[in-house]
């Protein structure tokens, strides 16, 4: 998993490496501004707009694939796409025991290709929002504020429309595993609605 990345020469014009964010979990900021520190992290790393993987993302593997993916990712610092944007979110919330964290992807179609894309679904005190990166930043980050799932997921649903993609599918997953170690699949996938938003 690491011998593309350790081995890939790093253009001098990369940024350097990024400095995570400190006392996510114990730290006095309001969690609102927590999760904005959390997503200025992850952006921090970059789009990888080379269509090249750097590191293993298999989704069937346990938490702690997900979780050692995201110590690579931090270590290594290379440009990253919306499912390591999803790793590494996953795992700097594991210390936020207020957080629920849900992965959340979506099917779309533009001029006859297919897109996916996955983010990840956050919910505090009866507030929904969301981390990630894309493209378009219409398609990432999403501050806790939205009052249930279905809000948040029409919001991304208009964001699909302002950038002309038919949306296709919606697909909500089970919650996340706090524990870094644990082998137990995760479920990325358990409901599905097509072009409109749950209803929860």
């Amino acid at each position: 998993m690491q011998v593309a990345a350790t081995t890939l020469q790093r253009p001098a014009y990369y940024p350097p490496v990024p400095e995570p964010p400190c006392s996510l979990a114990t730290g006095r900021l309001p969690l609102r501004d927590k999760l904005k520190q959390l997503q200025k992290y992850i952006e921090a790393f970059e789009y990888n707009h080379t269509g090249k993987c750097y590191y293993s993302t298999k989704k069937f593997r346990g938490f702690a694939h997900v979780a050692n993916v995201a110590q690579d990712i931090m270590r290594e610092a290379l440009p990253i796409q919306c499912v390591e944007a999803t790793f590494l979110g996953a795992y700097l919330t594991c210390d936020l025991r207020d957080v629920e964290r849900y992965p959340l992807s979506f099917k779309s179609a533009l001029e006859g290709h297919e897109h996916r894309h996955i983010v990840l679904a956050v919910t505090s005190g009866g507030k929904w929002g969301a981390l990630g990166i894309s493209r378009r930043d219409c398609l990432a980050y999403k501050e806790l504020k939205y009052s249930s799932l279905g809000a948040l997921v029409a919001e991304f649903a208009a964001a699909y429309t302002s950038c002309w993609h038919q949306l296709q599918a919606i697909y909500l997953g089970l919650p996340l595993p706090r524990n870094p170690s644990c082998n137990a699949p995760i479920r990325w996938k358990v409901r599905s609605k097509l072009e409109r938003a749950p209803q929860v």
